[in-house]
């Protein structure tokens, strides 16, 4: 689940993070920034993950 949400974020939001940030780290992005159709094919983004607006 981590390395897929490190891949959403670098193809939808040109953020890149490694797992090891991922120990202190969190991320919000608002609906507006995720461009749906460039998510990996069966990729679900559940709102206790992301916030989404």
């Amino acid at each position: 689940m981590l390395e897929t949400a490190i891949e959403v974020l670098e193809k939808c939001a040109q953020l890149v993070t490694t797992p090891e940030e991922w120990g202190y780290e969190s991320v919000t992005m608002e609906k507006e920034e995720i461009e749906m159709g460039a998510l990996p094919k069966g990729v679900h983004l559940s709102r206790l993950n992301w916030k989404l607006r």
